[in-house]
């Protein structure tokens, strides 16, 4: 089975953050914020965990997602999770859109 997060380009932003996304423990992103970004590896059924971290000199901002792929999945299944920002909470949006894509 197969993740892919995305963080699409937010758009205009006047300077860059540093952005870490970690799943499980793991880091699997660590670079610029205003660039967006597209990682995927394998995945196993069951709970798990993707954080972020966006960093701006003093100011901090992290969010925790938690999700579950079911057992019974296809081992040929890939999902999608995209981090969609919210320039209002100047923050990743509360609820992670996780979907498994067409095959």
């Amino acid at each position: 089975m197969l993740l892919r997060v995305v963080h699409p380009t937010p758009g205009f932003f006047l300077t860059d953050a540093r952005l870490t996304v970690a799943l499980d423990g793991y880091v699997i992103f660590d670079g610029s914020f205003r660039a967006g970004f597209e990682v995927g590896g394998p995945i196993t059924p069951g709970p798990h965990v993707l954080s972020t971290r966006i960093e701006m000199d003093v100011l901090t901002r992290a969010r925790e997602y938690r999700f579950e792929i079911p057992h019974g999945t296809s081992d040929a299944a890939a999902w999608i999770a995209t981090l969609d920002y919210s320039r209002l909470w100047g923050n990743f949006t509360k609820k992670l859109a996780l979907s498994q894509m067409p095959p």
